[in-house]
């Protein structure tokens, strides 16, 4: 069954491998279990901060998040712990990723995702470096200032496929400092699983000041299945 589509505003990451064409003629087997386990780590790096991997096509990546600063500490996250894998390595097959990070319109639909937020992260993303991390000022200005974050402006930029320049910053850790730690909450797009046991729901409602001072003594829960019982939400008066 073909699920309608739904679009929606959100914040994009567009990751690939830097020169994995290379990689893989130097030596084929070996750098595609490489690559795929480079974008397998990343893909738990943005799961455990509250992202969303949408879709893995050959030698690229496509994320959504809810927010940017989301967004970003994961891309530094990752790049940061790929860096120290790699260097590890005894031989030159060794992946390395390009991040781009967006704000832009998406349409999802059919497990597949589009729109032209996930082409400026891309386009975004050609203008990094290996390992580096490039987000747009857009997405910068929604970025909590206390972050241990440090940008290179890489002003105004023409990407293919966009009529008005965009501008762009290079992001990278604070010299000294640890990229903050995820919060532990769902991922974007997933739901709340139900519970397997009985449960109680403890909802808000408003109380009256005469059903409060008539049953002041009851405690929270009790005093929710008196409401429940009277037949109303103990807003009435």
């Amino acid at each position: 069954m073909t699920s309608a589509p739904i679009r929606k505003l959100a914040v994009l990451i567009h990751a690939d491998v830097a020169d994995s064409t290379a990689l893989v003629q130097r030596h084929q087997a070996l750098a595609h279990q490489r690559i795929q386990s480079c974008f397998k780590g990343f893909a738990e790096t943005i799961a455990d901060y509250g992202g969303n991997t949408r879709e893995l096509r050959g030698d690229a990546l496509i994320a959504e998040f809810e927010r940017a600063s989301d967004a970003v500490c994961a891309a530094l996250a990752f790049q940061i712990a790929q860096s120290d894998y790699v260097v590890g390595l005894d031989d030159d097959i060794r992946p390395v990723e390009r991040i781009g990070i967006a704000i832009g319109e998406v349409i999802i639909a059919d497990k597949t995702i589009t729109g032209s937020g996930i082409v400026l992260a891309q386009r975004l993303e050609q203008l990094a470096q290996p390992g580096e991390v490039v987000i747009q000022g857009a997405a910068y200005e929604t970025l909590p200032r206390h972050l241990p974050f440090d940008y290179q402006n890489l002003g105004e930029q023409s990407l293919k496929g966009f009529d008005e320049k965009v501008r762009a910053l290079r992001v990278t850790l604070r010299k000294g400092a640890s990229v903050p730690q995820a919060d532990i909450r769902p991922a974007v797009g997933a739901g709340l699983a139900l519970p397997d046991k009985p449960s109680i729901a403890v909802l808000p409602f408003a109380v009256s000041y005469t059903h409060l001072r008539a049953h002041e003594t009851l405690t929270p829960i009790s005093y929710a299945v008196f409401c429940l019982k009277k037949g109303g939400g103990g807003g009435g008066g």
